[in-house]
């Protein structure tokens, strides 16, 4: 229960550094946002799904997913934002 809450606590201070370099349309902003979201999505399917004793394919296929999501919106978004 105690390893729950701390990654519970992590996942809350990953948003609160997600929500205040999101307004700032920088690209170490965006890189810093999509990167968050990236330890995010791997902190809640390994720690709150209990994938870390999942066989290996179901972890990385979950873990996939999220940086595939932020590298395609980083393909997106990158030339419309000041350096």
């Amino acid at each position: 229960m105690r390893a729950l809450f701390s990654c519970w606590i992590v996942l809350l201070l990953l948003t609160l550094v997600s929500v205040s370099c999101g307004s700032h349309g920088e690209r170490w902003a965006m890189g810093l946002v999509l990167g968050c979201g990236v330890a995010k999505g791997w902190l809640i399917s390994e720690r709150f799904m209990e994938l870390h004793s999942a066989p290996r394919l179901w972890r990385i296929l979950l873990l996939a997913w999220p940086l595939l999501l932020a590298l395609l919106v980083g393909m997106t978004l990158w030339p419309g934002l000041r350096e």
